[in-house]
């Protein structure tokens, strides 16, 4: 069987992002514009007449832009992907904390699962340099923490807003 050329299996990839979880950033963003709202992987089914609402240029360096047909508008093709695991890493403090209990393998509270909250299984024995809970294990007696702060290894997570409005605004 012959082999494909690039220009071949290049036509075979999609050149727009596809949308992720919900996500598609891609589309026009003039709200007096007939595409408004209209992502730009939708192809001429979505519009009367059967003519696609944006034109693609990769001619820039660097970065391909849509252009819509009806009003011009330019803007860049964002990653739905890079968005989406950003959303999810924002928001992965407010999901509900895994349950902490001893560590050590051969200790009952360990193997029985027994969480932190249950009475008389753990004494609290002060905190962490970072200020995380510590206990101690009141059947093994060994120690053990709780990592409660989300950004507690980050060095820089002031920066975390300004990533994330760079990534889906139109900035380059």
């Amino acid at each position: 069987m012959p082999e494909k050329s690039l220009a071949t299996s290049a036509r075979n990839y999609p050149r727009i992002p596809p949308e992720q979880g919900g996500i598609q950033v891609n589309y026009c963003k003039s709200p007096v514009c007939s595409n408004y709202g209209i992502a730009a992987g939708q192809t001429a089914e979505r519009r009367p007449g059967g003519t696609n609402p944006y034109t693609l240029d990769a001619s820039r360096k660097g970065v391909s832009i849509c252009i819509c047909n009806d009003c011009g508008e330019m803007f860049p093709l964002k990653s739905n992907l890079g968005i989406a695991e950003e959303i999810e890493r924002m928001a992965n403090y407010l999901a509900p904390a895994a349950a902490v209990f001893c560590r050590t393998d051969d200790c009952p509270n360990h193997t029985n699962r027994v969480p932190i909250g249950t009475v008389g299984a753990y004494a609290s024995f002060g905190k962490t340099t970072i200020g995380n809970p510590r206990w101690r294990c009141n059947v093994c007696s060994k120690t053990f923490s709780q990592n409660t702060k989300a950004t507690a290894r980050q060095r820089e997570h002031h920066k975390n807003k300004t990533i994330f409005r760079l990534l889906s605004t139109t900035t380059s």
